[in-house]
Order: C-alpha cells, then structure tokens, then sequence
C-alpha cells in the first residue's frame, strides 16, 4: 500500500513539473510522454505471446489482461485497516483507477468484472500477516473475502509460513481447514437418476446433477470418465463424458449424459462410477468431495 501511495504521489508531482513553465524537462517512465512507458505493455504482450498451456495471471487488471481472459493476483487480500480487498474488487468490476497517466478510456477498457470465471483469482495475505489473519477473530471476515473473491489459491504469504517447531503450528488448524474447504472447487456428484435396468447395444440416459460447493470452477478442461465396474470391482467399460468441468461453477450443475452400453457387455450387475481424470496420466487426479470413494479416487 505505501509503495502504491508513493507512485500515485510521485506521478501528480511529474505531471505538475512537466506543465511547469520553468521546468524544462521531466524524466520519469510514468508519465506517457516518457520514451519507456510502453514497456509494460510489450512485456504483458510477450506473455500473452509465449505462454500458451497455462494460465497468466496480472497483479491489477489492465486492458490488454481483460482481452484475455488473464487471472487477478490480489496482494492485498485479507482484514486490513484500510480494506485492500475492497479496492481489488472495484478495480476489477469497476476499471484500475491506479493506472499512471491513465484515461477515462483506459480505466473502462480495465474492467473484469467475472475474470473468475476463464480464469484464477489468487493473492497473498497482505504485510506478510497470516497468523492475524487465520485467527478467531478475523476468520469470519477472511472467508467473506475468499467468496466475494472467488479465490483459488492463496500465497506466498499463507499458511506455508507455518513451520513444524512453531509452538503455535496447530493453534490454525481448524480454519485453515475452512479456508481450504471454502476456495477454489469442491465438486461432488449430488444424484445420477437413470432406468434401473440397461440393455446391451442400446444408450442409456443419465441425468445427473453435479455440485460444486466451492467459490469458482476448475480452469483446465480435464475429462471426466463414466465406468461400469463388474462385481470383481475391474472395469467392464467406460467412456469419456461430453460435458465440461471448467463451465460448472458454484452451486448445482444439471448434465444429461448418454451411455453408449456396447453389445458385448456380459448380462450381470455393474456398478456405475465417476472420475475426473489427469490428462497426463489418464489416472483419477482429483478427489470429489464425496464419501465411499474408490482407493484410486473414483
């Protein structure tokens, strides 16, 4: 916050010196007439350019970041004097207002109200205070801002600054856990409804209704497997579902899907499972917050 305070101080001082009659000249990178004000705006673009497979993320959002779909880094997130998390959310729904030499134009172009939704909302604890932060009395506050933010991870300034010897490494424990349990996803299958008895050869609908109990989606389209389980627990067939994770976001998420039961299918009682898979090793990657789960995580 003081730095922010400084360079805003910094840029009314340059821009009152460069209209100054007896000032002849002013040399500072803030102001747009200065010859290396558009560096920030080429190396945003290099990013753009070069990172391809993952998700780029920006301190405070700009146009360039809002064309984009970039995710919001917020340093300032948690209970502070002057409410840190407050102004991320304006800039955010609102434009940067903390642009230097900025117009109406810019601060409009800025705007990314639902960034959210493509894309990570992630920060740190600002002063570099979690312990204040994780404790009783501030918990309630944290949690709020974890939802209104949509926040999917924290840190480095986390929980991470807990070590093993810390007398008070477990005095956290409890809300640490409801801060886990509160950001990013949280997804379970709440009901799958279809016919009791399935044919070999013919598809059989399935109408299931997906939850997500956290603030925001998953942002890599990762597949999601339907398998039939014999009584041996061995899969007897599977199938990709044509739905995508990343658009379910918080709350309930109605799918209908439609199994394609293969001819050859051996007559017997199957057992119907779901998982959400690691692209990279075609193995369950993600635990769903659901009881009764298979040991591989279906």
């Amino acid at each position: 916050l003081r730095m922010e305070r400084i360079c805003a101080n910094t840029l009314k001082i340059a821009e009152f010196l460069e209209k100054h009659p007896k000032v002849e000249w002013v040399n500072y990178a803030g102001l747009k007439s200065h010859k290396d004000h558009a560096l920030a705006q080429k190396y945003m673009n290099s990013y753009q350019t070069y990172f391809k497979n993952v998700k780029i993320g920006i301190r405070k959002p700009y146009a360039l970041a809002a064309e984009n779909n970039w995710g919001l880094y917020n340093d300032i997130f948690g209970v502070t004097s002057d409410g840190g998390t407050l102004s991320f959310l304006e800039w955010a729904e609102s434009g940067n207002t903390d642009m230097p030499g900025s117009t109406e134009e810019d601060v409009s172009a800025s705007c990314m109200p639902e960034w959210w939704k493509s894309n990570y909302s992630g920060g740190e604890f600002a002063n570099g205070d979690f312990r204040g932060n994780a404790s009783d009395e501030s918990i309630c506050a944290v949690l709020e801002q974890i939802r209104s933010s949509h926040t999917t991870w924290l840190g480095p300034c986390s929980a991470c600054d807990l070590k093993i010897d810390d007398k008070d490494v477990n005095d956290y424990d409890t809300n640490i856990t409801a801060m886990l349990k509160t950001m990013g996803y949280r997804y379970n299958v709440e009901s799958i409804s279809h016919q009791e008895t399935m044919t070999a050869g013919k598809d059989a609908e399935l109408d299931m209704v997906w939850n997500n109990s956290g603030v925001a989606p998953m942002y890599y389209k990762w597949p999601v497997k339907l398998a039939l389980l014999d009584s041996t627990g061995a899969v007897a067939y599977s199938q990709i579902m044509e739905s995508d994770i990343t658009t379910m976001m918080s709350g309930r998420t109605c799918v209908t899907e439609t199994l394609s039961v293969p001819q050859t299918l051996p007559e017997g009682k199957y057992s119907l499972t779901v998982a959400i898979l690691n692209p990279d090793t075609n193995e369950p990657g993600i635990s769903l917050a659901m009881e009764n789960r298979l040991d591989d995580g279906r």
